[in-house]
């Protein structure tokens, strides 16, 4: 059975091109129920809103393969098996920030991009391996 979050909806987790393609019934499948979860728990524990896509935004969840943004080994692009990237906006990006610096484990975020790097959202990589060391911040 396919996790339904309580706070994204499946146009905010996904690309356009993907909705096309899969069933409004399929799409959240594509992601696995653990990581629908700790989204769902990064949320609640952030006590405000978490926009990926929407208003704007079309690429910041799960993209095609062939997909121009982002580079071929992008995590949004569901290369490396339970691993899916997701850009998070927040009016509180700050709080938001220590949030997962603190308690990644607890969200399953197993790397970031460098906060220098996207200072207008954070790029988070959720996995479903439960033996997650240090949190990976990355440079592109």
């Amino acid at each position: 059975m396919i996790y339904k979050p309580r706070y994204f909806t499946a146009e905010e987790l996904l690309c356009p091109e993907l909705l096309k393609l899969l069933p409004a019934s399929a799409a959240l499948g594509v992601i696995p129920n653990p990581i629908l979860q700790d989204l769902d728990a990064l949320r609640v524990a952030h006590g405000q809103p978490i926009q990926i896509n929407g208003g704007g935004l079309h690429y910041c969840g799960v993209r095609p393969l062939d997909c121009a943004f982002g580079s071929s080994q992008s995590r949004h692009k569901l290369v490396v098996p339970g691993v899916v990237a997701f850009d998070l906006h927040s009016k509180r990006l700050d709080l938001l920030w220590d949030l997962i610096n603190a308690n990644h484990r607890t969200f399953g975020i197993c790397r970031v991009e460098d906060r220098a790097s996207t200072p207008t959202w954070i790029h988070a990589e959720f996995t479903t391996d439960l033996t997650i060391g240090e949190l990976d911040i990355f440079k592109p």
